[in-house]
């Protein structure tokens, strides 16, 4: 082998299963956790979109790069994006 012991090696082996086996229970856990969601987004128009999710229904246009948005609370949004540098704000 490489220098160690059939006894060392299993012991090694041993504890990264324990650790592996923790980990596996962590990530289970944490997937339940996790909540689902819905959302999708329908195109109606020329830069008008149709936005559904479990919350309601909200609608968004404008041209590529800008947009104004109002969901179904009724908060308008505008946003603004270039080259990856993006700016939203509440109007």
């Amino acid at each position: 082998m490489d220098g160690r012991d059939a006894d060392d090696a299993g012991a090694v082996g041993d504890s990264r299963l324990l650790r592996s086996s923790r980990h596996s229970q962590h990530v289970v856990q944490s997937a339940l956790e996790v909540g689902f969601f819905f959302r999708k987004s329908l195109k109606i128009g020329p830069g008008l979109r149709l936005n559904l999710s479990k919350r309601g229904a909200g609608i968004s246009g404008g041209p590529r790069g800008m947009k104004v948005s109002v969901n179904s609370r009724g908060e308008r949004r505008g946003s603004l994006s270039f080259k990856g540098l993006n700016w939203r704000k509440r109007i």
